[in-house]
Parts: structure tokens; sequence; C-alpha cells
């Protein structure tokens, strides 16, 4: 009995190992499942990672470029403008050159207008102080006629 006890005892110590050595299989298993299953994410997250940064960099350049875009539009009109403010302000500066010599012109047609008016007013006006003159010469004559008349009689 001694015999088969040992052999039962090391039929159980060596089943007890074994169960010890699954267990210990399972848990190394388990956790190697784990690992994998960390490493598995690990990458799963660093790939959704990238994929975002990837997504995020093509939306920025997208804005960037058109940023440019309005950016060189905008340059272009400015000048454009300049170009066009320039070209109003020789306008307007050629404009009031030629107006004012127009207006010059008119104003020195009515001054010359006027000013013979009042040349011609002085002729008048001349004759008739010596129209008067000579009505008044005439008048004393005729003056000291009578009056030569009236001490004679």
């Amino acid at each position: 009995m001694g015999v088969h006890l040992k052999l039962t005892l090391d039929f159980h110590q060596n089943k007890d190992h074994l169960s010890l050595r699954r267990k210990v299989c399972v848990k190394m298993s388990l956790q190697w499942t784990l690992q994998l299953e960390m490493q598995q994410q690990m990458r799963m997250f660093r790939a959704q990672r990238n994929f975002y940064i990837v997504g995020f960099a093509l939306f920025l350049s997208l804005v960037i470029k058109r940023l440019l875009e309005l950016i060189l539009i905008n340059y272009s009109l400015e000048v454009e403008k300049e170009a066009v403010v320039k070209q109003a302000e020789n306008a307007s500066k050629s404009a009031d050159s030629t107006f004012c010599a127009y207006s010059k012109s008119e104003e020195i047609k009515k001054l010359k207008e006027k000013i013979e008016n009042a040349r011609n007013e002085t002729k008048a006006a001349n004759l008739t102080v010596e129209e008067i003159k000579a009505q008044s010469e005439e008048l004393e004559e005729e003056y000291k006629r009578l009056m030569a008349e009236e001490f004679t009689k």
C-alpha cells in the first residue's frame, strides 16, 4: 500500500502540478493575449491619429491655398484701384484746367464786352456833354443877344 499511496500521491502531485502549470499557461496566454490586444489597440490608435493628422493637414493646406488666392486677388484689386484713382485724378486735373481755361476765356469775353459797353457809354456821355455844352453856348449867345436888345431899347 505504501507504493500505491506513493504513486497516488505522486499522481496527484503531478496532476496538481499540471493543473497549476495549465493555470499559469492560461494566465500567461491571457497576459499574452492582453498584450497583443494592447499592441493592436495602440497600433489602431496611432493609425487613427495619423489619419486625423493627415486629414487636418490637407484641410489646412486647402485653407492656406484659398487664403493665398484671396490675398493675390486683393493685391491685384488694390493695384487696379490705385491706377484708377491716379487716372481719375489726372482726368480731374485736366478737366479743371480745361474748365478754368474755358471759364477764363468766357470771363475775358464778358469783361471785354463790359469794357466796350463802358467805352460806348463814355462816348455817349461825352457826346451828351458836348451837346449840352454846345446847347449851353447857344443859350448863352441867345441870352446875350436878348440882353443886348433889352438894353438897346
